[in-house]
């Protein structure tokens, strides 16, 4: 992933990254791309994450950015599933995160992963020059795709 400039990270480049990471659901398996989100937070100037998982396959991730008592809480949500390729027809790579004119194109670029990137990047740009007081929390939740168990 490139360097994050003065305006913070690339959401672009955390997009592309989790794109290439496979976590379709059915079968089920978010593991690489919570370890991606994971392997990321310190290059983003973020806490560690908290793992809560009732099965290791299915981990959710729990970022927290505590900033002082006071002030409102507030968690951004998303999910690190996306649906299965199954027998659908691309005209792209899935999994292949290129980017033609303004658009990014594989499998969760819409549904979710383009979001969780910009809740990275928001995240740490808010972490660069933090608030006096408050919480943010980022939550990237397993198994959105097939019933949320």
């Amino acid at each position: 992933m490139s360097t994050p400039g003065p305006q913070g990270p690339d959401v672009l480049d955390i997009a592309r990254e989790l794109v290439r990471t496979p976590s379709p659901n059915p079968p089920g398996d978010e593991r690489a791309a919570a370890a991606l989100v994971r392997d990321l937070l310190s290059e983003l100037q973020l806490p560690r994450a908290r793992v809560i998982a009732r099965n290791e396959s299915r981990p959710n991730v729990l970022i927290t950015l505590d900033f002082g008592s006071g002030g409102r809480p507030l968690v951004l949500s998303g999910h690190l599933d996306t649906k299965p390729v199954a027998d659908a027809t691309w005209s792209v790579d899935p999994f292949g995160a290129e980017v033609e004119g303004d658009r990014l194109y594989g499998l969760g670029s819409a549904d979710m992963k383009s979001a969780l990137a910009a809740m990275l990047a928001a995240a740490s740009r808010l972490a660069s020059d933090a608030p006096s007081r408050g919480r943010l929390g980022l939550l990237f939740t397993a198994d959105e795709e097939n019933g949320s168990a």
